[in-house]
């Protein structure tokens, strides 16, 4: 067994103990921790015919192909006394929900912003609802190939 030499230590320094080491990763890990969780994102995506906006935390890919995962959802604030019928209607439909896996297709714009508002749920005209394609899937199973054009 051979032993690697110390390299050299800098003038005027000393090596840290243990808990003197834990503790300044732990300090460091906090003041990241603190300035990644201030992202946030604005999230809209298509659902029966209504566009549904969320702000959350966390918005990725997640382990289920074709579908994004939106996670650490961020309502309004709960002391004001007028109440978006909107925000409270999908806080009832997202209540006890952990994570959230929109289609991709179902997508409409991921925004990331610096201050968060009110969820709500915009109405599409109807005339737009009834035409809209529902979405067109991007893998079809039986690998038919696409038609092409004369």
């Amino acid at each position: 067994m051979t032993l690697r030499p110390r390299p050299p230590r800098r003038k005027g320094t000393c090596p840290l103990s243990a808990s003197a080491a834990g503790a300044t990763i732990r300090s460091v890990a906090s003041k990241l921790g603190k300035v990644a969780s201030k992202k946030l994102y604005r999230v809209r995506f298509l659902n029966e015919g209504r566009i549904f906006e969320l702000y959350a935390r966390e918005v990725g890919q997640g382990m289920l192909f074709g579908f994004v995962e939106v996670a650490d959802l961020v309502w309004g604030s709960k002391s004001e006394v007028i109440i978006d019928p909107g925000e409270q209607e999908l806080r009832n439909e997202f209540n006890g929900v952990d994570r959230l896996h929109v289609p991709m297709h179902a997508i409409v714009r991921i925004d990331e912003v610096e201050k968060g508002g009110s969820a709500k749920i915009i109405a599409l005209h109807s005339a737009t609802a009834k035409t809209a394609p529902a979405g067109v899937p991007f893998y079809t199973p039986g690998g038919a190939a696409p038609v092409k054009p004369k």
